[in-house]
């Protein structure tokens, strides 16, 4: 029987449901920025000038940067829920 075939016990469980809710947790936090840099970004958008558009263009890019850490998150969340059997 090899290490993924062997029954989890009771510690084991317990730590991939604690990161279960870390990454629950961590999700929720980037989708709270990622709503705030919405509401930003529309604030920016009524505004012209050198700042401003440079202000859009961090503004996108942390954007960007967040929706690639909430993908790999999602599929950790999802490869624990499989492995968990939740």
């Amino acid at each position: 029987m090899d290490r993924k075939e062997q029954p989890k016990d009771e510690f084991t469980w317990a730590v991939e449901g604690n990161e279960l809710e870390q990454l629950e947790e961590k999700m929720r936090g980037i989708d709270a920025e990622l709503r705030l840099i919405d509401e930003d970004l529309d604030a920016l958008a009524h505004k012209s000038g050198a700042a401003a558009e440079m202000g859009r263009s961090s503004l996108i890019g942390r954007k960007h940067e967040l929706g690639r850490e909430l993908a790999a998150a999602g599929k950790e969340h999802s490869r624990l829920q499989k492995a968990s059997g939740k």
